[in-house]
């Protein structure tokens, strides 16, 4: 789905419904506390009313601080295509650099070892072991 966009954020329709599925059983159980205790401490029904609109503009107030955890984990890894640099000999396996980060990466064809020094290629990546190969020669 195509993120909307409102200016300079974007969103998905999705992360917004997940972050309205996510407020709404805190603000019912407020509501009922609310009524729960409304005859006990006294409160008004006006006072109930500006309490819940309250409750739900900080909830409008925060999401485009928080919309980014709401959004689908389905993007590609960025590190995909990135260029790394053997910090060792790869044999098959061995870490690489790549981005300014230290990397645990394996050769993902039988190609002969990488030694240091020789740039790989970022082609996948299995947890937290990148799969690397020779970049293709032009």
């Amino acid at each position: 789905m195509a993120p909307k966009s409102t200016g300079k954020h974007r969103w998905s329709r999705q992360a917004l419904l997940k972050y309205t599925a996510l407020q709404v059983p805190g603000a019912i159980l407020l509501i009922a506390a609310l009524f729960y205790f409304q005859e006990r401490l006294g409160i008004s029904l006006g006072a109930i009313v500006l309490i819940v609109v309250l409750w739900v503009a900080k909830d409008v107030f925060l999401f485009p601080f928080v919309w980014r955890a709401y959004e689908s984990r389905h993007e590609e890894d960025p590190l995909i295509g990135a260029k790394a640099v053997a910090r060792e000999r790869l044999n098959p396996k061995g870490y690489v650099r790549v981005r300014g980060e230290l990397w645990r990466a394996s050769l993902q064809d039988a190609s002969p070892p990488v030694e240091e020094g020789e740039t790989v290629l970022v082609t996948g990546r299995e947890g937290l072991t990148l799969l690397v190969e020779r970049p293709p020669t032009p």
